[in-house]
């Protein structure tokens, strides 16, 4: 039976007399060095020549809140903000930039993935990539996309939610449910009755998520609706329906 061989360190070179050696950082720094000050010149310079054209003949005023927000826009494409991601394999670091080209992935797992970590960037370009990935052909993307939605709770998902409710994944409709009771949005009001008629009766999460919903939007009007289902045989309706009912007397007007 053969031995492994030991692992041999590579030699060291020795130094040469009167020099030092360079730290690492500084040599990893150098790369991003250069790019960044031609990027953030290219900027500042396009900027300034934007408010000299637009001042052309007034009192030239720089808006240093703008050369602030500059900065900060090419600090990020630079040295973009990155989010934590537990896997199988360890701790990753992810980027927005990152999410978004997953996104464009063949496989719909990647695609999936992809739809749930952005929720962690709730800004204009997650949401207008959620609401896109919201019409995947699956639906399990589908699902994810207006979940995360929903998290961020912007108002720009409204017609997305009010389409997921006639969706064939139960998954979908649930998180269109849940999308419009936390937008609050009292347009939703008759959609979501209307939901609450055409579920089937073996679907008690859906039905349990759009009495909650009905709770928090606060329509004293659904009062008698979510009432009859107080009795329900499904505990877990039995008791969405009392919490939605308590929030709804709280709404009535005196």
């Amino acid at each position: 039976m053969s031995t492994p061989e030991r692992e041999t360190k590579k030699p060291v070179p020795p130094l040469i007399l009167g020099s030092k050696p360079k730290p690492k950082y500084l040599s990893f720094l150098g790369y991003f060095y250069f790019p960044a000050l031609f990027l953030f010149l290219l900027f500042f310079i396009s900027y300034l020549l934007g408010v000299g054209s637009a001042n052309l003949g007034k009192d030239f005023e720089i808006d240093w809140k703008k050369v602030e927000q500059t900065v900060m826009d090419v600090i990020k494409m630079i040295n973009p903000e990155k989010v934590s991601i537990k896997t199988s394999r360890g701790t990753m670091q992810v980027s927005q930039s990152e999410l978004l080209n997953s996104l464009r992935s063949n496989r719909p797992d990647r695609r999936s993935w992809a739809a749930w970590w952005l929720r962690k960037f709730p800004d204009e370009k997650s949401v207008k990539a959620l609401i896109r990935s919201s019409k995947d052909k699956s639906p399990k993307v589908r699902a994810t996309s207006v979940d995360s939605l929903g998290l961020i709770r912007t108002p720009k998902a409204y017609p997305v939610f009010i389409k997921g409710l006639s969706d064939s994944s139960v998954q979908v409709r649930a998180f269109s449910v849940t999308g419009l009771g936390d937008l609050r949005d009292k347009r939703a009001v008759p959609l979501l009755v209307q939901q609450l008629q055409a579920e089937p009766t073996n679907e008690g999460e859906i039905i349990s998520r759009i009495l909650d919903s009905l709770g928090k939007i606060g329509d004293p009007q659904t009062a008698p609706i979510v009432r009859s289902y107080i009795d329900n045989q499904d505990q877990s309706i039995q008791r969405y329906a009392r919490g939605a009912l308590k929030k709804l007397e709280k709404n009535r007007s005196p």
